[in-house]
């Protein structure tokens, strides 16, 4: 369950952070005059280093892990590892929720999307769904287009 909200956190930090590749691409693309082979070849390198940012948050993730787990006690882990769990199964509750209202979805529906889809389908399906419409990739509070 811990790596499971480690996982979750990590994804909502990777996609926060793919919207700002894609525009510099983008902005690349218009600025550079770029070809298409150029657009795809700076696409791979971008998706590249995403990875590997991917990959270092991981592995700080556990590395604090690992040395926060050295100054707690047995009962203080295992109580901060409830406490997680706890907080993982309240996030997918509420991401369930708000994709059977979004999408306006039955139980039984939403239960054949779950068994179809992965968690970082599904998580990225309720987190596309919800910039839509927001400042989604606009650091200045105006909406894209204005």
């Amino acid at each position: 369950m811990l790596f499971s909200a480690m996982v979750i956190s990590t994804l909502m930090f990777a996609q926060n952070d793919a919207a700002p590749q894609r525009s510099r691409g983008e902005s690349m693309k218009s600025v550079l005059s770029l070809d298409d082979k150029q657009m795809s070849s700076i696409e791979e390198i971008n998706k590249k280093y995403h990875e590997k940012g991917q990959e270092q948050r991981k592995g700080l993730i556990e590395q604090r892990q690992a040395e926060i787990n050295k100054v707690l006690t047995p009962e203080q882990s295992k109580k901060w590892a409830d406490y997680k769990k706890e907080r993982t199964e309240k996030f997918a509750k509420m991401r369930d929720e708000k994709l059977k209202r979004d999408l306006s979805l039955s139980d039984d529906q939403l239960t054949k999307l779950k068994s179809t889809l992965s968690e970082e389908q599904i998580n990225k399906l309720a987190f596309n769904r919800r910039q839509r419409g927001h400042f989604h990739g606009n650091h200045h509070g105006m909406k894209r287009g204005k």
